[in-house]
C-alpha cells in the first residue's frame, strides 16, 4: 500500500460540497496545504454537475444544505456511471450516532464533524484514498493481466479452427457423418470461445477508456434498415414478426461499425428470447429532447424487476433465460459502453409476461464530437432534480 506521500503526489483532487463559504475556504486551506487539488460546490446540484464533469476522487460531502441535502445527493452521486465507487466523507455539525449510522447504511465512507480537527481530516482522507488508489491499481493490474491470458488463449484456439477448417474441407470428411459431424461441433465450439475472447478484450479496452470512435456525419435510418433486413432471417427462423418503424430525419456523428454492434446486440438478443411467433419492433424516431432515439421492444417473458439493475453488468445474466440461450453477459455491457462513448444513454424496461423494451439514446447531428465524461449527469436527472 502506498504511503499518505505518495497518495498526495498523484494530485488527488477532491471536491467540497458546503452551503456555508467559511467552511469550505477552511477546509480548503487545509487540503491544499497538504498538496491536493480542490474543487468546491456550493449546494447539491451543483455538486452532481461537478462530479459527472471533473470525476473527482473523493467527495467531503456536507449533510445539512438547502435543498438537497447530502443524504438527498450521496444516492444520486452513486447512480451516475462512473461514480458508483467514488468514496465520500460525510460531514455534519450535529453529530449523533443515528445520523452516522444513517449515512453509512446510504453509501458514505466515512464520516466527519464539524469544525474540523486538522489531525483527523488528514487521516480520514488519507486513508480513504490510499484505499482508492490501491483498488484501483488492482484493477488496472486485473485487466492487463486478464486481456495478456486472454490474447494468450486466442492463438491456440485460432489454430485449432484453421485445422479443423481444413480437416472440413477433404473429401475424405464428407464420406463419414461421424468425422463431419464432429469437426463441425469443433468448429462451432471455437467459433464461441473465440468471440468470448473478443468480447473480453473488448471490454478490457472500454472500460480502460481505450475506445477510439471514427464518427462522421452519417444517415442512421441507413444503418438501420440494413440492420433490420440481415436480422429477419434469424427471425423468420424462429417464425418470430419483426417490424420496423423509421421517422425523422435520423442522421447524426456516429462511428457507423460500432453502433452497428450495439444495435445488433441488442436486436438478435430481443429475437433470441422471444418465444416463437412473438413479436419484436424495431423502431427510431427524432427524441422531444432534441437528438435520436432507437427503441427496441419484444414480446418475451420479461425481466424481474429486482434484475435489471444487472442488465449491463458484465459476467451476470438476469434469471429466466431460456435453456437454449447461452453468453456471458458481455454484450450489453459492451454495448452500454459503445453508446455512452457516444455521448448517448441506453435504458431498459421490463414486464414479466408482457416483454422488455431497450431505449437508446443518441445526440442529434452537430451536437458536438467529443463525448462527455462517463458519468456526467443526464439532462432528464438534472431536470428531476430542478423541479
Amino acid at each position: 500500500m502506498e504511503s499518505a506521500g505518495q497518495v498526495v503526489a498523484r494530485k488527488a483532487t477532491i471536491l467540497l460540497v458546503d452551503d456555508e463559504r467559511d467552511v469550505r475556504a477552511a477546509a480548503r486551506d487545509l487540503l491544499s496545504r497538504w498538496g491536493y487539488n480542490i474543487l468546491e460546490a456550493g449546494d447539491g446540484l451543483a455538486a452532481i454537475e461537478l462530479a459527472g464533469r471533473a470525476r473527482p476522487d473523493l467527495v467531503l460531502l456536507d449533510v445539512r444544505m438547502p435543498g438537497l441535502s447530502g443524504l438527498d445527493v450521496l444516492p444520486l452521486l452513486r447512480s451516475q456511471p462512473g461514480l458508483e465507487l467514488t468514496p465520500v466523507i460525510v460531514v455534519t455539525g450535529n453529530y449523533s450516532a443515528e445520523s452516522h449510522a444513517e449515512a453509512i447504511r446510504m453509501g458514505a465512507d466515512d464520516y466527519l464533524s464539524k469544525p474540523f480537527h486538522s489531525t483527523l481530516l488528514r487521516a480520514r482522507v488519507q486513508s480513504t484514498l490510499e484505499k482508492v488508489w490501491f483498488r484501483r491499481d488492482l484493477e488496472e493490474t486485473r485487466r492487463n493481466f486478464s486481456a495478456m491470458i486472454v490474447h494468450d488463449i486466442s492463438n491456440p484456439l485460432m489454430i485449432v479452427q484453421g485445422f479443423a477448417q481444413l480437416l472440413m474441407d477433404e473429401p475424405c470428411a464428407s464420406e463419414s457423418s461421424f468425422v463431419s459431424s464432429s469437426l463441425t461441433k469443433i468448429l462451432n465450439a471455437t467459433n464461441r470461445a473465440l468471440v468470448l475472447v473478443s468480447q473480453t478484450l473488448d471490454l478490457s479496452k472500454l472500460e480502460a477508456g481505450g475506445l477510439k470512435l471514427e464518427k462522421r456525419r452519417q444517415s442512421l435510418r441507413t444503418l438501420l434498415q440494413e440492420i433490420s433486413e440481415d436480422q429477419q432471417v434469424l427471425a423468420r427462423h424462429k417464425q418470430i414478426e419483426l417490424t420496423t418503424e423509421l421517422s425523422g430525419q435520423l442522421d447524426g456523428d456516429f462511428d457507423a461499425l460500432k453502433l452497428t454492434e450495439v444495435i445488433v446486440n441488442v436486436v438478435s438478443n430481443a429475437i433470441k428470447f422471444t418465444p416463437e411467433r412473438g413479436r419484436v419492433c424495431f423502431s427510431a424516431c427524432d427524441s422531444s429532447a432534441g437528438g435520436l432515439r432507437i427503441s427496441i421492444q419484444d414480446s418475451g417473458p420479461g425481466i424481474p424487476p429486482d434484475q435489471l439493475d444487472m442488465v449491463f453488468a458484465p459476467w451476470k445474466q438476469a434469471s429466466g433465460r431460456p435453456m437454449n440461450v447461452k453468453g456471458y453477459g458481455l454484450g450489453l455491457a459492451i454495448s452500454r459502453l459503445i453508446v455512452e462513448a457516444h455521448g448517448g444513454q441506453i435504458k431498459v424496461e421490463s414486464t414479466l409476461g408482457v416483454g422488455t423494451t431497450f431505449h437508446i439514446t443518441l445526440p442529434a447531428a452537430g451536437a458536438g464530437n467529443v463525448a462527455p465524461a462517463r458519468g456526467q449527469p443526464s439532462s432528464d436527472i438534472a431536470a428531476s432534480l430542478a423541479d
